[in-house]
């Protein structure tokens, strides 16, 4: 794969469209520590395989909504386009719309489908994962350098594992772990079917016991049914002697119910005639009381019509009385009322009185505190008049602060140039004569030096004379300035005192004319409170109650007669009523009218009595006739008892036996299904158990052959691919180091061994540039070993920062590793200047504020 060219639209800090062109060689992005270098990789890397594992608000550029990276790139003789963009929504950033451009054709893609695509355009061998990139382009063509010096550090396992991936052999620890949890599971279930098969034996011998128990209830089940019949055979015998003696067993019971009967009708009929008797006497003791009743209703019959006219008298006069008492209780209501209004009055009188009172001290107290405002607003005018010219101080203030830092950044960069110049004269003396220049590219010659060094003093000595010039131009505007600022401290201070005045004149601007309002307010409470005070004493409040009032006095007069006599009637009906003159005198009544109904009533009774003594002298002679007939006949009921008890017990004894058969049925139907149950369990059972030997051989052979088999591939591929990658390993590594004792290797694990004349080392205490030197030979021999694995071509090589802490010698040793790479392409990323002498291309990338901008510094 080879780049061609990359297009940037507010991605982190290139805001305006940004278009690279990406020529074969090697190229490098040069620039200070944070103007956006390591952002073009990072723009690489999501064109191809999306944003992995990298946060989208970390990649688009903060306050824009929308952001896109369009990358052309050929791979296999072909030219592809990649359009990948971001969207900001709501506090997230996420993948939006892209497509890939092949052979003209522009196909939209979803972001996983995209992912694939791209893997087989550039002849990745590896399957796509969401959430993170491609393994082995982190390491067959870029790895960032913070990335590399961890995975140095990480523990082996953990390293082996991401180098499995990224040689694309974790088939093997992916098929020894799948076998091992295939083993796991195989021996669980040799545990449970020996679990399960561990009680077989006895589950064959309660198999047998069972058929044992079914034949011998079989055999017991007949020999009931055949006693059952004979039972039968004699019970029929006796029901024929028991038919015999039924008539006159009927005939005993019938007796036995008439008998009861005929005493149960006597006594009912000797009852009946003592309380037809006991009636009778009551019946004459009350015909002779109704006798007594008759003279005392005479006595009060003068009184009781008294009564009822009162009571007459007293419905006519309710129409009045109960007006009387609507016209009282109005009559209390106004009066409550106007009692209420007066107290409302008076109130109000006292509390108006009361605020008057503690407005008039308020306004006193605030007219003290406002005697002092003329005062301040004369002095507020006097230093409105004095800071007046304030402003201009400070307009020329702004203007002397701005000459002055343009005076310094003019003698800054003049500083900067020379020392540049100093810098590339001593480095051409460095490179010494028969160089190429390293400005002109001419080839050196100590007349070409001698001429650059004079043509430096000359410059030099101008420039010196300019900075004196400034020097003394920023003196004269140092000197002017502190003067103007020391005169506008003294009128700020009187603009600060100013400010504080014009807040307590408006404090005091404000009493004052809340005083006014006040003093408004007093007015209207004193005509309030006179107002009230003459409707207090003229009587002048309420005067529709009182006119209601007067009305209903009148109208009271005029009832007061008949309120009079209402209550006179009323207590000589109430003494009436307390005698009970009329309860006594209707009762009376009552009572005679019974007198007749009691009179023919004594004469019912007297024929109803002589009728039950005839009939209780017949029941008596029927109820001894019956007796007789009984004795005759009692005997056949006792013999009738015998046989039907014996016919009884044969039936009970029929009946045990047949629940005695069905319970043995029943304990059949439920052994016949034991018996199938327990079959089945011991056919399960023997099944499992050969299951269980299957499993046992699988168990064994996994253990035993595949696992190790697989475990020895891997060591045998890792071991191939360890010798090879240990070689590149340490012949880039001293390459890089050519002198010093330090040497290195890769254990068997992947894991750096650093040693120095026998002793080990850590890598932590390396120096920068020694640690730096392990990581790119690590890199580099990883890079070579994975395109090599992958089948990759040799095209495509990027370097993030691969000099950090390096020396000049060790940066030119950097070019000889570069020229043995052979790589078509190499793009580098570094602020370190001296890698511009043996690039094809460089790009200078800066930073204005925050946005970066890229220009070509020289194309070879």
């Amino acid at each position: 794969m080879l780049l061609k060219k990359i297009t940037l639209e507010n991605i982190r800090s290139y805001k305006e469209k940004t278009v690279i062109e990406i020529p074969e060689g090697t190229i490098l992005f040069q620039g200070d520590i944070g103007c956006g270098k390591s952002t073009i990789l990072s723009a690489i890397e999501f064109a191809l395989f999306g944003l992995g594992d990298i946060d989208g608000n970390n990649l688009l550029r903060s306050g824009e909504m929308r952001g896109s990276v369009l990358l052309e790139f050929e791979a296999n003789i072909k030219n592809y386009q990649i359009f990948r963009s971001l969207i900001r929504r709501s506090k997230k950033v996420t993948q939006d719309a892209g497509y890939i451009v092949d052979e003209h054709v522009r196909t939209s893609y979803s972001v996983s489908e995209m992912k694939s695509k791209i893997l087989k355009i550039i002849n990745i061998n590896e399957k796509a994962q969401a959430r993170t990139t491609s393994v082995i382009y982190r390491f067959a063509i870029f790895t960032p350098q913070e990335m590399m010096k961890q995975i140095l550090s990480e523990l082996p396992e953990k390293r082996l594992e991401i180098l499995r991936r990224a040689f694309n052999i974790e088939e093997y620890s992916t098929a020894r772990r799948n076998a091992e949890i295939f083993l796991g599971w195989t021996k669980g279930e040799v545990r449970l079917s020996s679990e399960i098969t561990k009680d077989l034996y006895e589950r064959k011998a309660l198999l047998e016991g069972l058929k044992q128990r079914v034949t011998f209830l079989t055999i017991e089940v007949e020999k009931a049914k055949t006693e059952i019949s004979e039972l039968d055979k004699k019970i029929k015998e006796l029901n024929g002697e028991i038919e015999s003696l039924k008539p006159r067993q009927v005939l005993v019971l019938q007796l036995q119910v008439s008998i009861p009967h005929l005493n149960k009708t006597i006594e009912r009929n000797q009852r009946t005639l003592e309380k037809e008797q006991e009636r009778l006497d009551l019946l004459k003791r009350d015909l002779a009381s109704i006798n007594t009743n008759e003279n005392t209703v005479s006595q009060l019959e003068q009184i009781y019509d008294d009564y009822v006219s009162k009571k007459d008298r007293l419905k006519q006069l309710e129409p009045s009385i109960r007006l009387f008492d609507i016209f009282e209780k109005e009559k209390t209501r106004l009066e409550q009322r106007l009692e209420n209004e007066r107290k409302n009055l008076e109130s109000d009188i006292n509390r108006l009185t009361e605020e008057r009172k503690a407005e008039l001290e308020k306004i006193e107290r605030e007219e003290k505190s406002i005697k002092e405002l003329n005062t301040f607003e004369k002095e507020e005018a006097s230093l409105k008049e004095s800071i007046s010219h304030l402003i201009t101080l400070r307009e020329e203030s702004e203007e002397i602060l701005s000459l002055i830092a343009e005076n310094r950044t003019e003698r800054l960069a003049l500083e900067e140039q020379m020392s540049k110049k100093q810098e590339e004269i001593e480095r051409m003396i460095r490179i010494g004569e028969g160089a190429p220049c390293p400005t002109c590219r001419q080839k050196l010659s100590g007349e070409h030096i001698s001429k650059v060094k004079a043509e430096y003093h000359q410059e030099k000595l101008g420039v010196e004379e300019h900075v004196k010039y400034l020097n003394h131009t920023l003196t004269t505007y140092e000197h002017k300035l502190r003067e103007t600022k020391s005169l506008m401290e003294k009128l700020e201070s009187k603009d600060e005192h100013l400010r504080k005045l014009q807040r307590v004149l408006g404090m005091l601007t404000e009493k004052k004319d809340s005083i006014e309002n006040a003093k408004k307010n007093l007015e209207i409470k004193f005509f309030r409170i006179t107002e009230n005070q003459q409707n207090l004493s003229n009587h002048n409040y309420s005067l529709e109650e009182r006119t209601k009032l007067s009305q209903i006095s009148r109208e009271m007069s005029g009832l007061s007669p008949e309120k009079e006599l209402y209550r006179q009637v009323e207590q000589i009906v109430s003494k009436y009523e307390f005698e009970k003159i009329e309860h006594r005198y209707l009762e009376g009544l009552h009572e005679i009218k019974r007198k007749s109904k009691i009179e023919k009533e004594i004469n019912d009774n007297n024929k109803l009595v002589d009728t039950l003594e005839i009939e209780i002298n017949s029941n008596k002679q029927k109820l001894h006739e019956t007796q007789i007939l009984f004795e005759k006949n009692n005997n056949a009921i006792k013999e009738l008892e015998i046989l039907q008890q014996t016919v009884e017990d044969f039936k009970n004894k029929m009946s045990e036996m047949r629940q005695s058969i069905s319970g043995k049925r029943s304990e059949l139907r439920l052994l016949e299904t034991n018996l199938h149950e327990v079959e089945n369990e011991v056919h399960v059972k023997k099944e499992r158990y050969l299951i269980k030997q299957i499993f046992r051989e699988t168990c064994n052979w996994l253990e035993q052959h595949f696992i190790p088999a697989v475990q020895d591939i891997e060591r045998y591929v890792l071991q191939s691919i360890n010798e090879e990658f240990n070689q590149l390993f340490q012949r880039w590594f001293h390459v890089l180091m050519e002198t010093g004792s330090i040497s290195v290797e890769a254990d068997s694990n992947f894991t750096p061994i650093i040693s120095q004349s026998g002793y080990s080392l850590s890598i932590n205490s390396l120096s920068g540039g020694e640690k730096t030197s392990v990581a790119l030979a690590y890199r580099l021999a990883l890079n070579t070993m994975l395109k090599r694995v992958a089948g990759m071509n040799n095209a495509l090589l990027i370097l993030d920062e691969p000099t950090d802490g390096f020396g000049k010698e060790q940066l030119f040793r950097l070019k000889q590793v570069l020229n043995e790479l052979n790589s078509a392409q190499i793009i580098m990323v570094s602020h370190e200047r001296e890698l511009e002498s043996f690039v094809d291309k460089i790009y200078r990338v800066t930073k204005d504020g925050n946005q970066s901008r890229i220009e070509v510094v020289r194309y070879n």
